[in-house]
């Protein structure tokens, strides 16, 4: 198992309950950063790498690790969304 920063910087920081709030298409999400980390030990290889380069980024210039968890937890939802819209469209389409 490779070592995961983004955990171990959200664990560090005693974040694991923080609730991250956006919006998508006008409509209210909210995810934990636990359920987010979650979903981050299951990306592929080549996104954990990404997520671990722009952890260490965030901490070599001090920047603020919620705003990028905001992306992350943004981007989850938007996959599965166009990948329910594709299996839907699929069905439909045979």
């Amino acid at each position: 198992m490779r070592f995961n920063l983004f955990r171990y910087e959200v664990v560090k920081r005693g974040l694991q309950d923080h609730v991250i709030e956006f919006t998508l298409n006008q409509k209210p999400y909210f995810m934990t950063m636990r359920k987010l980390t979650e979903i981050v030990e299951q990306e592929s290889k080549e996104e954990k790498d990404f997520i671990n380069q722009t952890i260490s980024h965030i901490k070599l210039f001090n920047l603020d690790i919620l705003e990028f968890a905001g992306f992350l937890a943004k981007s989850h939802v938007m996959k599965l969304t166009n990948t329910r819209r594709r299996n839907y469209e699929s069905i439909n389409n045979h």
